[in-house]
């Protein structure tokens, strides 16, 4: 192979990359607009009434103060972008355009959250975590009811940080924003089977059954279910959710899932 073919291969590869990992976590995104960059550039100002002491009675002064409550600071959008993750050099010429672009377009319209995510995103792909955690959590603050930008934080505390304790408090935030997300509660439930974060452990099988009561007909929390009781050894339990993941299975004629469910089961009487 030639290297103009190795460097077109690359290229293609670079943005097919790009693109699979910004679907993946964007799919679910919904965007809310018309939310202030600041707090302070959308409030009106106080207007403040002071009297002068040497004659009270008739020395009223009004005076229009600027609002004292800071808003959050916007993300430094002058770092450099380093390549700490090791990308290939093709995908990440691809990632640094597109980051220079995105912070160019974000200073004229600050207020595009998708901008802010995507931006965040690409710092992570670089191994950029500490940047990708700061854009990250501005967008939380201005965005606060999107569970995006904690669903994100979560990820990378969890899976690349490390930071449990963290990881823990957005996947609870999640939660909280989307009830109806199961795959929140499997991350919450991994995190707390962590061997690194045995004092967690106790709070795995509430999680998911937390998660299976708000999303009664999700068979992967039926199987995580499953799959708990009988890593305890407990075959009676493990064969109630089996049992129900293989009925939901079959009323969504997913046969595929059916049949690998039922093999599984089985496999508990060998």
């Amino acid at each position: 192979m030639t290297n103009q073919s190795k460097d077109f291969l690359a290229l293609t590869f670079g943005i097919v990359l790009v693109g699979a990992i910004s679907f993946y976590i964007y799919k679910d995104w919904h965007k809310i607009t018309n939310l202030p960059l600041t707090q302070s550039e959308n409030q009106s100002p106080k207007t403040q009434i002071s009297i002068q002491t040497d004659k009270p009675e008739q020395s009223y002064k009004v005076e229009t103060v600027p609002d004292a409550t800071p808003g959050p600071k916007m993300p430094n959008m002058s770092l450099s972008v380093v390549n700490y993750s090791h990308i290939d050099n093709a995908a990440f010429e691809i990632v640094a355009k597109n980051i220079a672009t995105l912070a160019s377009e974000l200073k004229k319209n600050p207020e595009d959250e998708l901008k802010w995510l995507n931006l965040g995103i690409l710092r992570k792909m670089l191994g950029d975590y500490q940047a990708s955690v700061e854009i990250l959590n501005y967008v939380a603050i201005l965005w606060p009811t999107d569970y995006t930008p904690f669903n994100n934080l979560a990820d990378l505390y969890q899976y690349y940080i490390k930071n449990y304790p963290l990881a823990e408090k957005n996947w609870l935030k999640v939660i909280e924003l989307k009830p109806d997300y199961p795959e929140a509660y499997k991350s919450l439930y991994n995190l707390y089977k962590d061997p690194n974060n045995k004092e967690k452990e106790a709070k795995a099988l509430p999680i998911l059954l937390a998660g299976l009561e708000n999303n009664p007909k999700s068979t992967e929390l039926m199987v995580y279910i499953a799959r708990h009781y009988r890593s305890l050894g407990d075959k009676d339990k493990a064969i109630i959710y089996y049992t129900k993941a293989i009925d939901e299975a079959k009323f969504e004629k997913n046969e595929q899932l059916e049949s690998s469910l039922r093999s599984e089961a089985a496999e508990m009487s060998k």
